[in-house]
């Protein structure tokens, strides 16, 4: 905090992902067990593109996701099926 490796003005700009966190990899839904999720999918499952559930397991030997959709049943959706994914904010 003594010496400013920067000379001159500058600005200082702080981001992070938002509290719709989008994900890019399998690896990192992992953190996420148990939360809230929206998918959307490149091939219908079950007549549905769009989905909001809950992430119950992550396989990343078998690349996919188990989630549990309206609370009421889990399905398995392969990871190259997946277009989107975002977490979803919960207060």
């Amino acid at each position: 905090d003594v010496h400013d490796p920067i000379s001159g003005e500058y600005s200082l700009e702080v981001s992070s992902p938002g509290w719709d966190r989008p994900f890019f990899q399998l690896e990192q839904l992992q953190g996420y067990i148990g939360q809230q999720i929206a998918l959307r999918l490149i091939a219908a499952v079950e007549n549905r593109r769009k989905f909001q559930a809950k992430l119950i397991a992550v396989d990343l030997e078998n690349e996919e996701i188990q989630v549990e959709v309206d609370g009421k049943h889990v399905l398995v959706i392969d990871s190259n099926n997946i277009d989107k994914a975002n977490l979803i904010y919960q207060d």
